[in-house]
């Protein structure tokens, strides 16, 4: 047990009323480092808080204890660096482990699958061609939830500031949080389009590459079903791996949404028996992207950046707080044509459809 770990989350808790407002949180169930009765709210105080708290994280993981630590970044705040959470799904049992499932994937091509990425945001943030940062997590293993192997990829592009997606506090009136969807979810919805409109012939846009990318995706899982009647989809389909639900604050009373900080891990089951999935979230790698959108994907150039420490791979994944005043100018007249930029009456949050 680390006491300065300790005291620093003793100091640090959320006052009466200030508990859905805080920048961190590590659930709603006690361990050693959540004092008791402690609603697992924590405040970062200040710019020097934030430092020691990324220091401590890194001092357990150093200590071999990362499966022992889960801290949410809370989008505590209404801007933000774009981030995406993918979720790639194996077989039922390990036959697809870690490094068949990231090579199967993250290396397919060139990067194919980040290069996608950056290629449908650059049509939309054309001033940042002249290179568009962009940093990787990854988490994989086993999912005692699904039950099946899980690689886990989150993605930040610290360039791009969005505005903060948020649900209704319960099911309202359509289009009650606003007129318009967020960039965030603009950014999302993009990024979706352009792989599923590349993977056939529909649309007259089809990239054999990324119809085979898909295609090793299916074979990975099987392509198990998700949903049901209207609602189903294949596990692996684009709108399973570029998952939505972490991209909503929830607002309500209790509700903690947010992302894991990095060398912290998952837990499942947080009310009851919480138990750590051995899937910590572990820096993957950055890279400078640059190219147009209007050019063709392959003549993106795709480079290295310096490694950064790992106090400072920390602060690249918290997304409570951000430098910036205004988010990034997004050009919405250069929107793919099938993402949807109202909301035509029925609020989308996951509160409105049932989800949450």
């Amino acid at each position: 047990m680390d006491e300065d770990v300790v005291r620093w989350f003793a100091e640090q808790v959320a006052g009466p009323g200030e508990e859905d407002d805080a920048e961190y949180s590590t659930g709603h169930w006690p361990l050693w480092y959540v004092p008791e009765n402690c609603t697992g709210a924590f405040r970062a105080g200040s710019p020097a808080r934030r430092q020691e708290l990324y220091q401590h994280i890194v001092n357990m993981c150093r200590l071999g204890d990362p499966c022992t630590m889960m801290v949410l970044a809370r989008q505590a705040v209404p801007l933000y660096s774009l981030f995406f959470d993918l979720d790639i799904f194996g077989g039922e049992n390990d036959c697809y482990g870690d490094e068949s499932v990231h090579d199967a994937i993250w290396e397919f091509g060139d990067m194919l699958l980040l290069r996608g990425m950056a290629h449908a945001l650059l049509k939309i943030y054309p001033q940042l061609s002249g290179g568009l940062e962009v940093a990787a997590f990854h988490s994989s293993g086993m999912s005692r939830e699904k039950q099946r192997f899980k690689a886990s990829y989150h993605v930040t592009f610290p360039d791009i500031i969005v505005d903060r997606l948020v649900m209704c506090k319960e099911k309202q009136l359509p289009g009650e949080p606003g007129a318009n969807p967020s960039a965030h979810m603009i950014c999302r919805d993009q990024v979706l389009c352009y792989f599923a409109k590349r993977q056939d012939d529909t649309f007259g846009l089809r990239d054999d590459r990324i119809a085979e990318l898909k295609k090793r995706l299916d074979d990975l899982c099987d392509h198990e079903a998700v949903g049901e009647g209207d609602e189903a989809s294949g596990r692996n389909d684009w709108q399973e791996v570029f998952d939505e639900n972490a991209l909503w604050h929830d607002p309500r009373p209790g509700r903690r949404t947010g992302f894991r900080l990095p060398f912290t891990d998952k837990v499942v089951d947080e009310v009851s028996n919480p138990i750590f999935e051995g899937r910590p979230k572990l820096p993957l790698g950055r890279w400078i992207v640059r190219g147009s959108g209007e050019e063709a994907l392959e003549d993106l150039v795709v480079e290295p950046l310096p490694q950064l420490t790992d106090t400072e791979w920390v602060q690249l994944g918290d997304i409570s707080y951000c430098k910036a005043a205004e988010p990034t100018h997004l050009r919405k007249d250069l929107v793919d044509e099938q993402v949807d930029l109202s909301w035509d009456g029925d609020c989308p949050c996951l509160v409105c459809n049932g989800l949450r």
